[in-house]
């Protein structure tokens, strides 16, 4: 702001067509860091919309834009993807996107759900419009001019779904006690999971596949943090869902015919969300330093699958967090000194590549009071914890930016 950046540029009369449109993506891009920062540290951003008048930039091409220009090139329709739509879509989105930063981090949580639910409207269809100028995965690698189309693509979701997460998480978690916040419980679990599906691999094999980024390739920062609270929001939907299916065998007694049609509706989407999970959990391994940097979502993680598993299945959720953390603590021990991640499974007899789950029978059998732990986050803790607390109850400060330099990670670049 001392460059004067955030000013208009048509301000400075000497100041030619090129250098106006380059100061425009720089102040786009200030903001948006100045956004993720405040996301990541919990704090208000510290750029007041009202304190600039710095157009956002335009939808040109690179190409198009030459330093000795006079005049601006025609910008491109919006729905025509150039090097600059990504910048141009998060500058779309960033006033509410700002104000939900400015909500989420205040000292007191005072939105109301209605409030909520038209900054959620907005943003949603910010992730509409962009999902419609993106083509099918299939031609994701084949857009000429636009490098990486597939990672952009991966990029603006997981921001968008960044902040419906934390929109909607404190009504998420009050659901128990207030029915209402429903949508906010399903809002939440549809973007952990899109967040959580962006590890996936891409798509094609040989040499047409083009090689992307990996997300979960970054042992620290944004990235890994979010996918932890997203693979944990998974775990609270289990959880709860665990304890639904409890409540109602108690409340059809002898109607085993719709309980068994209840499970066989639940199976299915269970098994997705524990092999998300998962998945997450042997990449927070995978990116564990010698140093012992990484442990700490991977231990948290990992008994926190193993209990809401546990109550899935009726069992005593303690002895089953006891076994999974001495296996999460052994693993630990193991890559500390030295030994590779895969030989690491290979001692664990590949115990990872169990995705499929039962769902609890409900019979009479199944006990109907689950016991608490303090890891998972089921109903009955609810009273206890405040919502705001989410973000704190895992210490990330482990993590370290020099994480980020290792020789794979921009090999897909």
């Amino acid at each position: 702001m001392t460059m004067g950046l955030h000013r208009n540029p048509l301000r400075f009369q000497k100041l030619s067509r090129f250098w106006a449109e380059m100061r425009r993506r720089l102040w786009a891009t200030i903001q948006e860091l100045d956004l993720q920062s405040s996301m990541d540290g919990g704090m208000p951003p510290t750029i007041d919309l009202a304190e600039y008048d710095c157009d956002p930039p335009s939808n040109y091409d690179d190409a198009d834009l030459i330093e000795s220009m006079t005049e601006d090139p025609p910008p491109k329709d919006p729905g025509i993807l150039t090097r600059s739509s990504f910048q141009v879509l998060l500058s779309r989105s960033l006033p509410v996107r700002v104000l939900i930063a400015e909500l989420v981090n205040r000292l007191s949580f005072t939105i109301s759900y209605d409030e909520a639910l038209r900054l959620s409207e907005e943003l949603m269809q910010s992730l509409h419009d962009a999902l419609e100028l993106f083509p099918s995965d299939e031609s994701l690698s084949h857009i000429p001019g636009v490098e990486n189309p597939a990672f952009t693509k991966s990029y603006f979701i997981f921001l968008i779904r960044r902040h419906l997460l934390a929109l909607h998480r404190p009504f998420c978690l009050s659901v128990m006690r207030t029915p209402k916040f429903s949508y906010s419980r399903k809002i939440c679990l549809d973007s952990a999971l899109n967040i959580l599906s962006l590890l996936e691999p891409p798509l094609g094999d040989g040499a047409e596949a083009q090689p992307h980024p990996h997300l979960g390739h970054l042992t620290g920062g944004m990235f890994r943090e979010e996918l932890f609270h997203a693979a944990i929001m998974v775990c609270v939907e289990i959880a709860l869902q665990a304890d639904e299916y409890s409540r109602s065998k108690s409340m059809l007694p002898g109607q085993s015919s719709v309980l068994s049609f209840l499970n066989d509706m639940a199976e299915s989407q269970q098994a997705v969300m524990v092999r998300a999970v998962e998945d997450t959990i042997r990449i927070f391994g995978s990116r564990i330093a010698p140093g012992g940097q990484g442990c700490k979502p991977y231990l948290f993680l990992s008994l926190t699958l193993a209990s809401a598993k546990a109550r899935l299945k009726g069992e005593d959720s303690f002895r089953t967090m006891d076994q999974a953390g001495t296996n999460v603590i052994r693993d630990c021990h193991l890559l500390m000194s030295g030994v590779p991640w895969a030989d690491v499974r290979k001692r664990d007899g590949n115990s990872a590549k169990e995705s499929s789950i039962s769902t609890p029978a409900l019979t009479a059998g199944t006990p109907l009071d689950l016991p608490f732990d303090p890891i998972s986050f089921v109903p009955s803790s609810m009273e206890d914890i405040s919502p705001l607390d989410f973000e704190t109850l895992f210490d990330m400060t482990d993590y370290g930016a020099s994480g980020v330099w290792n020789n794979d990670f921009f090999s897909g670049f």
